[in-house]
Parts: C-alpha cells; structure tokens; sequence
C-alpha cells in the first residue's frame, strides 16, 4: 500500500502545468489513462499481495511495480522517479507457507507436537483446497509429529477424498496412530481419483493397541474410485494389519468395481502385523522397488500378498512387481493366491530372503510370470506352484540359493527356464504332474537331505527335463543323484540332460514307468568306429556296390 501511495503522490506531481505547456498535456493525459487502469487493477494488484500466515507479502514490491508499469505508470514516473523505485531497492518478499500451490496444515489449526489430535485441522485443509498439494511441515525442529485418530468408520484418520491431492509429508516428518482398541482403522484413506502420499513415516499403533480382536488396522487404504493414486517414498511400520491394502471394500466385492493404475514406489513397509501389501481388488497395478520386511503376528504375514476374497468379483488384472524387496516375513514373502478368481501378472527382478515359509508363492487359479527373481535362505522353499494351481506359472532366469529345502516346487501348469538351484536343502528342482524344467542348471543341492536327486520326478504325470544339468558342486555334503524318478510316475521323459562330477547314488535312477531318457543322463558317450578309407571300400563291397 505504501508503494501505490507513492505512486499515485508523483501522479499529483504532474497537476501544476509546466512551462512547456505541450509536454505539461501530454503528462496530464497518461495520468487520467493510468488512474482508470488503477481503478479497474488495484484489486487484482491488492489481492496479490495478501499477507500469509507470518505476515510476508505474496508478491514484492518488484512484481506490484510491474504490474503498475503495464498500467500506464511509465510517464508519470519516469519524470519524477521515487526513492522507493529507485534502481536496485525493490525487493521480492518471502514465500508464504500458504499459497496456492503450497498448503500448510499448520494454517489449518494443525500443531504437529505428538499429543494433539490433528487429523481434522488436515482434513480441513484438503476439503478446503482440492487438487492442491497439502504439506505436513517439520518446521524449525526438522522432526515433527502429526497424532491422528484413525477411526475410519467414526469419520476420522486422514482422507484423501478431493481429486487430484497431492499429500506430502516433508523430511522429518511422521504420522502417528493414536493407541486405540479398534479392529479396523487407516491412518490415511484414499477415496478419490488422481491423489498422492509421498515422503516421511507413518506409525501405527501396534506396540500400544488395547484390544485384541480383528486384524484391519491400516497404514493406507486405497478404494475403489482411487484411480491413479501414488504412494512413493513413504516409510509405514507397527499398524495392527497392513502396511498398505488396496480395496478391501464391500462395493468391490458385490459389484466389481476396483481402482485403475495405482502405483506403489519405493515404499518401505517394516514390522507391520499382518501384510506388508496386500492387493485385494485392482487394474493395472504396479509395485516398483520398496522392502516389504518383518511382517509377524496374524497370518498371513507376507511382504506382499495378492489375493481376491473368494465367492466375491474381485479380481488382480495384469498387476506387475519390479525390482522389490521381501524380507525376514514370518510368512512368505511374495504370494499370489486367486481364490477361484483372476489374479494375473508379472513378478521381474524381486528378491525373496530369509522368509520364514516360500520366497515365492502361487495358488489356485493364479497366473504369473516371474522374471529373474532371487529366493535366498528362506526357510522352506524357494519358489513354489501349490499342486493345486490350475493356471500356467512360468519362472525364467530365476535363482533359488540356499533355501532349507527344495529350490523350486513345479507341479502341473508349472515351468522353469534357465534357471538355476544352488546349494538348497533338498532337491534342487521338484517336478511333479507335468511340470517342466528347460535348460536349468542345479548345483550342490541336497545339503540337508539326499531323499531326492538334484532333478526329481514325483509322482509324475507326463512330467519333462529338456537341457538340463546336474553338477556335484563342491560342499562337504554332496547330492548323490543327479537325476530320479520316484515310483509312482508314469511317463516322465529326460532329454538330452546331463550330469557333471561324481553322484555316489548314480548320475540318473529311474523308479516310474514308461520313462524315456535319451541320452542316459551321465552315461559314457558312445564314441562310433573310425572311418578309413579301407573300411568304406570294405562296406560297399559287402553290399555289391564295388569290389575290386
């Protein structure tokens, strides 16, 4: 204001006429134009310069003067220049923490100290400003702590039910669960199409709930209108059921319905109770990178599990895992179980560690592609199909080291190709029905158990080796078959399979029936008879060709 007031007291100083009373006329004429101009701008000029929270100017006095200059100023100022406007004293005020891309929840009554309940003042402010980023600041001290009340049926926890809110939770931030007895809750729930969550932490109550039914308390709930949502950079831990669940709801179930292209990046879900993920109902979602680890107390227990409810129209379409992490669960580590339905997509580059059941899990009408996934010392197998499963399941370029027992379980429905089994407690590959294993390599399994060979046919039906082989290795326990199948197969065919070192058991031992095997798996190469000259001449003569 004190900037329009110097402005307009130059635009005076041009009233008395000069003595060049031409020039004197043409002032007076830019000052009528330009004092229109500021009664038709002074608003939208003024309303750019409201105060923020901490009492800065939106815009400085450089971008009001510009403003003015657009107006006509330019004669009336240029003559009689103010020292407000002289050159190099203007200056750009601080940004605001509320501005229209920038919303604080501190504007909105939140306090951010641990005790306070703050979940209205936030959703205050995302009612208030939809499609806008909303900030959880750190403020001055760098670590902050938001307490919610995470009722979701009471009408509280935090909800994203504004399209296209973007949620961020800046460094040092953390969004604390208030300890209740509830069954359900969800700090966050995401409602709406085209919302994010980004950044900070978000803890549950785990290690201070009341109560001790239900196993639905949540770190973030995606429904099913949650289209596009993004949870990127978040750090989730100790909530009474998953990390992050993605439409677990009652419309999903009745009628269908489940949310397009959700995209979970570089999530790190630790220690929460029941899931790290899961995925109940959802089209096209994706997981890229993130640790899904510590999973424990109510089964499941899996870093990630994709799974319909049964009898319901929910359905996982063309889902996609990339380059995660699954670690130290007290289940399995990443398991796809379709319940009748259609859970379908592609798994490329996860690795499973230190499970305490399967790395790598499929069931019923699952579908899926894994591409060069790792199982490593988890604690029953490394990557298995149930006998159950009636939908295909391909494993190619994947390594299953140092499992407790077998390194990959292929029943019917089943395929592995160019894979490989190190160093596992029993058999390296376990076929089963007309499972399939092409150009796979096992090597220094059986460590635990020579029951079965390195490459093992059970009850067999049809079950195939193509290209494969079957190496000693160099542990102090050694497999003593390189290639068996179990009684009760029928028709298993071996081809074109080999062994290399010494199997004190034999290198191929067949106990099904109608088992074709060619060449023997470890038998000595035929070597033929040296072709001469004289023996050539010698055939032909025996058949009446030649002989002379």
């Amino acid at each position: 204001m004190k900037l329009m007031k110097s402005v307009a007291t130059e635009m005076e100083s041009v009233s008395a006429p000069p003595q060049d009373t031409r020039s004197w006329k043409v002032a007076m004429r830019t000052k009528n134009i330009a004092k229109k101009d500021i009664e038709s701008k002074g608003d939208d000029v003024l309303t750019h310069a409201k105060d923020s929270e901490e009492g800065g100017h939106l815009l400085g006095r450089k971008s009001m003067l510009v403003g003015m200059l657009t107006s006509g100023f330019v004669v009336a100022t240029v003559a009689h220049p103010s020292s407000s406007m002289a050159a190099g004293t203007i200056k750009p005020a601080p940004v605001a923490a509320t501005s229209p891309t920038y919303i604080s929840v501190r504007s909105y009554g939140a306090v951010g100290d641990g005790v306070t309940l703050d979940q209205a003042a936030i959703n205050a402010a995302i009612t208030a400003n939809p499609g806008r980023d909303i900030h959880l600041t750190a403020g001055s001290l760098g670590t902050v702590v938001y307490q919610i009340d995470a009722n979701y049926a009471g009408g509280k926890g935090i909800r994203l039910n504004q399209p296209g809110t973007q949620l961020v939770l800046d460094p040092g931030v953390t969004i604390r669960v208030n300890p209740n007895a509830l069954g359900r809750y969800a700090a966050i729930t995401v409602t709406a199409a085209d919302c994010s969550v980004s950044g900070g932490a978000i803890v549950g109550d785990l290690g201070s709930h009341t109560g001790t039914t239900g196993e639905w308390g949540h770190g973030i709930d995606i429904q099913d209108a949650a289209h596009r949502c993004k949870v990127q950079g978040v750090h989730i831990s100790k909530c009474w059921g998953d990390g992050i669940i993605i439409c677990d709801t009652a419309s999903s179930y009745t009628t269908g319905a489940k949310p397009a292209d959700v995209s979970i990046i570089d999530v790190v879900s630790d220690g929460n109770r029941r899931q790290g993920m899961s995925i109940i109902t959802a089209l096209r979602p994706r997981v890229i990178g993130g640790t899904f680890m510590n999973t424990g107390g109510t089964d499941p227990q899996a870093g990630i599990d994709i799974e319909p409810n049964p009898g319901g129209l929910q359905d996982v379409i063309d889902f996609s895992v990339i380059g995660a992490v699954m670690q130290g669960n007290a289940g399995r580590g990443l398991t796809v179980h379709a319940q009748g339905r259609t859970a379908r997509g592609t798994v490329q580059g996860v690795r499973s560690i230190g499970n305490t059941y399967e790395g790598f899990s499929t069931e019923s009408t699952a579908e899926v592609e894994f591409v060069g996934c790792t199982a490593n010392g988890n604690k029953n197998y490394g990557f298995t199909v149930q006998t159950a499963t009636s939908a295909r399941n391909v494993f190619t370029g994947c390594t299953a080291e140092a499992n407790t027992q077998l390194g990959f379980c292929l029943p019917t429905w089943a395929e592995a190709i160019g894979c490989n089994a190190r160093n596992n407690g029993w058999a390296g590959f376990y076929l089963s029905g007309s499972g399939t294993a092409t150009s796979c390599t096992a090597t220094g399994n059986n460590t635990a158990s020579t029951y079965y060979g390195q490459f093992a046919i059970e009850d067999g039906t049809a079950a195939r080796m193509v290209g494969c082989l079957s190496s000693v290795g160099t542990n102090a326990a050694q497999p003593t078959k390189g290639f068996e199948v179990k009684s009760g197969s029928t028709g298993s065919r071996i081809i074109s399979c080999d062994t290399i070192g010494t199997f004190t058991g034999g290198s191929f031992v067949d106990g099904g029936t109608v088992t074709s095997a060619f060449p023997i798996p470890g038998a000595p190469k035929p070597t033929g008879v040296p072709v001469t000259v004289a023996a050539v001449h010698a055939a032909l003569c025996s058949l009446g060709a030649i002989c002379a």
